[in-house]
This record gives C-alpha cells, structure tokens and sequence, in this order.
C-alpha cells in the first residue's frame, strides 16, 4: 500500500505523523504502533 506523496507532505507541514495517525485510528497499541515505527525506519 503506498499513500499518496501529497498527503504525506501535507501532513509533515502540519507536524502529523502518518503512522501515529493510523495507528489512533485502528486503535492499536503502543507496542504495535511503536514496532511500525521501527519497520518503517528499516524500509526507509
């Protein structure tokens, strides 16, 4: 899945983090959230 570089640039202007963003929507929890984090550094 690939989100749109619009919106990730819209929402680094805005100080969003895209993941902390969809992990509050999904309702995950830190743990989760903060392994995103780390597998998002690794592919980045």
């Amino acid at each position: 899945m690939e989100i749109p570089k619009l919106i990730i640039d819209e929402a680094e202007r805005k100080g969003i983090d895209i993941v902390d963003l969809i992990a509050k929507a999904l309702s995950l929890d830190p743990s989760t959230t903060g392994k995103a984090h780390l597998e998002l550094a690794r592919n980045s």
